[in-house]
């Protein structure tokens, strides 16, 4: 099985604005983007991270 795929900055930079806000929906909000495209990274990194 290939190793997963690794964090793009993308990704990175969401679990930083999701720290910062103190939740998914206002880390979205001040991103500028959807509450579903941020749970979908901070889900990526989960992953990745196997936690």
């Amino acid at each position: 099985m290939p190793a997963p795929k690794p964090p793009s900055l993308d990704q990175l930079r969401t679990f930083l604005a999701v720290f910062r806000a103190g939740s998914l929906s206002d880390a979205a909000r001040q991103m500028g983007v959807s509450q579903p495209s941020v749970t979908n990274h901070v889900a990526a990194l989960e992953k990745w991270f196997g936690k």
